[in-house]
């Protein structure tokens, strides 16, 4: 590989990163598969507000 095809991997692995936290985003879904209620991740506020086992 040359340094032009390293850059290129580089930036196609940063935008690539940069939709992990969307990926990894909490959903109902996940409540269910985890055996949780909503309020082990979130605070008495209801969502979008965070606990700490939510952070």
């Amino acid at each position: 590989m040359n340094n032009k095809d390293l850059q290129i991997l580089f930036l196609l692995a940063i935008v690539l990163l940069s939709y992990l936290p969307a990926l990894t985003s909490a959903r109902p879904e996940y409540a269910v598969k985890e055996s949780r209620n909503c309020p082990y991740c979130h605070s008495r506020d209801g969502p979008p507000q965070l606990n700490e086992v939510g952070i």
